[in-house]
């Protein structure tokens, strides 16, 4: 398709449909944003015994592990529940607390991060009393964070990742130095 022809269907397809399209559109760029739950796992994948466990398809969990191993990252251990259609229309709470148990059970985490995908935002279960529930249960620093890749983009996940360690994990300082800062 020649430059014109294709500035022209791109010109049109604006003015049919501004909402969709937005300002700034990149017809080249608009399928190739990376999943809120890249950034959140980026930051987080260090943590000392800390676990991710992806609430959502084994495939959206499975391109987090591809991704560090093609780039030769280290990993701790990143689980899906594993949700199917049917769980999808049947719900998906069940299934979140049977992983968590297990992952408690099985690897003693110090800290677990719970990111939940697209699947499993939409239909808006309550995730957060399942997890309070098992945080209760076993004393465990379960995280729960939304990865879903419609709500943002992985950029925001990078800020929600470095919010769970300022404000969840990191120890407040016992004193502070004038003229000194911390830098993450």
């Amino acid at each position: 398709m020649t430059e014109p022809k294709k500035a022209r269907l791109v010109a049109e397809t604006m003015e049919k449909c501004p909402t969709l399209m937005g300002e700034g559109f990149d017809p080249g760029k608009a399928q190739t944003v990376v999943c809120r739950l890249y950034g959140i796992s980026r930051v987080l994948e260090n943590l000392k015994n800390g676990i991710t466990l992806v609430h959502g398809p084994k495939g959206c969990a499975n391109y987090l592990q591809t991704e560090a191993l093609c780039i030769n990252r280290k990993l701790g251990p990143i689980l899906s529940t594993d949700v199917q259609e049917r769980d999808i229309i049947l719900g998906t709470e069940g299934r979140l607390e049977k992983a968590l148990r297990e992952t408690i059970e099985i690897y003693h985490p110090d800290v677990i991060t719970v990111l939940t995908t697209c699947a499993t935002d939409i239909i808006a279960e309550d995730t957060a009393r399942v997890v309070e529930k098992l945080r209760e249960e076993f004393g465990t620093k379960i995280f729960l964070k939304s990865g879903g890749g419609f709500v943002a983009a992985y950029d925001q996940g990078y800020f929600d990742g470095y919010e769970i360690l300022v404000n969840g994990i990191m120890e407040k300082p016992k004193s502070r130095k004038k003229d000194h800062v911390n830098l993450i």
